[in-house]
């Protein structure tokens, strides 16, 4: 009497059958790939709107703060600067100090998208709003940059206040770098 295969070596006859039929090449070139394609539709449409939003909320934050340093810029060019290296020797065009409508709202964008509070206290500093502050430096704005430089991402640059330059219009003359 012969005796039917059983156990292992009946499985591995029926898995050979199955990949030698019709099945296999039907799963191989046909299912699979479909299945394929359905989680990875299903993935992007899960993680679409995620990447989205986030990218959303980065730009909400770069706007946020490139008005605030917009604001500060409007301060320092505002200010009188009588003395000091970055003093000019000839007299300038005294620009408008920016209105406190803009001052607030930029202030309430940081208060809206900065995590680090310290990009606050920063933009208070460059405003001249700090209780024991007795003037408004360039390392408070060069501060502040590399604040929201690291909140947005950004690589740190090793600038020291030494390498700031400032910009200003003398009256009867173009644009110019005095230090």
């Amino acid at each position: 009497m012969k005796r039917e295969n059983s156990g292992p070596e009946k499985g591995q006859k029926g898995l050979e059958e199955k990949k030698s039929g019709r099945f296999w090449p039907m799963m191989q070139y046909l299912i699979a790939p479909s299945v394929v394609g359905l989680v990875v539709l299903v993935a992007q449409a899960c993680i679409q709107p995620i990447v989205t939003a986030r990218n959303e909320r980065w730009k909400a934050k770069q706007a946020a703060f490139l008005n605030a340093l917009s604001v500060v810029n409007k301060q320092f060019e505002s200010l009188p600067l009588t003395v000091g290296p970055d003093a000019p020797q000839s007299p300038l065009r005294k620009m408008p100090e920016p209105e406190p409508y803009e001052i607030n709202d930029a202030y309430n964008q940081l208060f809206v998208y900065a995590n680090d509070p310290e990009i606050i206290r920063a933009y208070n500093r460059c405003l001249g709003a700090e209780k024991a502050q007795v003037a408004v430096m360039h390392v408070d704005r060069l501060q502040l940059i590399q604040l929201i430089r690291r909140e947005l991402g950004f690589l740190e640059l090793d600038i020291k206040p030494d390498d700031l330059y400032f910009w200003f219009r003398k009256e009867n003359s173009t644009t110019q770098n005095e230090k």
